[in-house]
């Protein structure tokens, strides 16, 4: 199991009328790794208008440590 973000975006990012919401390619081991890679990217928001962190069945395949990412 691993962890990714998922991301909702704010109406100023809106492509059409839907609200938006991604999910991160990036899947990291641990949840603490995903929140910290998302709060350096997502914080403060500007076209974000929130995030979270999921676990996903995949494998991880990034790691997010002393502001490092590094693929797995």
């Amino acid at each position: 199991m691993s962890w990714r973000c998922v991301i909702l975006l704010s109406q100023s990012a809106w492509v059409t009328d839907k609200q938006h919401s991604q999910v991160s390619p990036l899947r990291f081991p641990t949840a603490e790794e995903a929140r910290v890679f998302g709060r350096a990217m997502f914080e403060p928001p500007e076209t974000v208008k929130s995030w979270d962190v999921e676990p996903v069945e995949e494998p991880a395949n990034y790691s997010y440590k002393k502001g490092q990412l590094k693929r797995l």
